[in-house]
């Protein structure tokens, strides 16, 4: 794949790693304030987070079994340095099961269990702890540890675990490298809708374009 190609994928990957960061700053925020920590809306914003970072996770790590696919992983990875060492939240499946098989989790609840469906930020992890020791069985929907910054959600194997201090970090870090990459190698004039002095519309470069 030439150069050409490549920088439209890096440029998808750096714009989901800087909303995904965004979202989840934006979501710390909200659960680390006593009168927003348990608002419904956040759990929203936490799962725009997620899908972005289930986007890059495909593109960086696919599953397919197209070996265009494949290819295009491994060419992605090589350019941007990112091993599964570097970035394990975003390699790994948690955050785009949350995504992807959200659907087949509520179904497998509805279908099988007579447990309590929770959704809450706890403080810390003896309040999952003592919600756990109750006689009847925990569903976690979505409940978030916060002071390990741990989110918690149920696989068809049990609960599954992202740390979204590491998610954050990992989202901040490829930012800044597919950044660096189409700083160093972006072909495109990226050009953007506007009007000129007499009103009629006209496309301008963008900002990063010009530089």
């Amino acid at each position: 794949m030439d150069r050409d190609k490549i920088s439209i994928y890096v440029e998808e990957l750096w714009l989901n790693a800087v909303q995904g960061y965004q979202m989840l700053q934006i979501h710390r925020k909200l659960i680390e304030s006593e009168p927003t920590r348990q608002l419904q809306n956040n759990w929203g914003i936490l799962q725009s987070a997620l899908n972005h970072s289930a986007l890059i996770s495909k593109l960086l790590n696919p599953i397919s079994s197209s070996s265009f696919a494949q290819a295009r992983g491994g060419i992605l990875r090589r350019e941007l340095t990112a091993t599964l060492e570097a970035y394990p939240t975003i390699m790994g499946r948690a955050a785009r099961n949350n995504v992807e098989h959200l659907d087949e989790r509520l179904d497998l609840w509805a279908q099988t269990s007579d447990g309590h469906l929770v959704e809450a930020v706890l403080p810390n992890r003896s309040a999952f702890d003592l919600l756990q020791s109750n006689s009847r069985p925990v569903i976690c929907r979505r409940i978030i540890i916060l002071d390990e910054l741990v989110f918690l959600s149920q696989g068809r194997s049990g609960v599954e675990e992202i740390s979204l201090a590491r998610l954050c970090e990992e989202l901040w870090n490829l930012g800044e490298h597919a950044g660096k990459w189409m700083a160093d190698n972006d072909p495109w004039n990226h050009l953007h809708p506007a009007t000129d002095q007499m009103g009629a519309p006209t496309w301008v470069a963008s900002p990063r374009s010009q530089e």
